[in-house]
């Protein structure tokens, strides 16, 4: 089915949307404050309800995120034509994850996504959520 085609339903529209979101590696991930605006792309993961990815605690995009309590971010596949363009943009915010259970599953999904990350986590090294 063509995704420029404005007549799909609801179900069909969702089915693309966590195809491309399953697919794809990096977010753009858009931040502000103090009127300045910044976009970082991060690896991510969905899991559970959420998009989850690991940035330093004093980068720009998680500064201005946990100032303004505000983000929004872009998922989309590199298109050769502007009638290939799609994607996905959301708005939200980002916020660190407690230390539990979910946190761990996350980290289990994204290292799964993303096996060469298991180098930033060396064995015993406390890590920031």
């Amino acid at each position: 089915m063509d995704p420029l085609e404005t007549d799909m339903s609801e179900e069909k529209i969702r089915t693309l949307a966590l195809e491309l979101i399953h697919k794809e590696s990096t977010m753009s991930l858009a931040t502000a404050s103090d009127n300045k605006a910044w976009a970082a792309p991060v690896y991510y993961v969905l899991h559970q309800s959420g998009s989850f990815f690991f940035s330093s605690p004093d980068s720009r995009h998680i500064l201005q995120a946990l100032k303004s309590k505000q983000a929004a971010a872009t998922i989309y596949p590199c298109a050769s034509t502007w009638r290939g363009i799609r994607g996905i943009q959301m708005a939200g915010s980002v916020r660190p994850s407690t230390p539990g259970l979910e946190s761990i599953r996350s980290i289990k999904a994204y290292l799964y996504k993303f096996p060469f990350t298991k180098d930033f986590f060396a064995p015993g090294q406390t890590i920031d959520l």
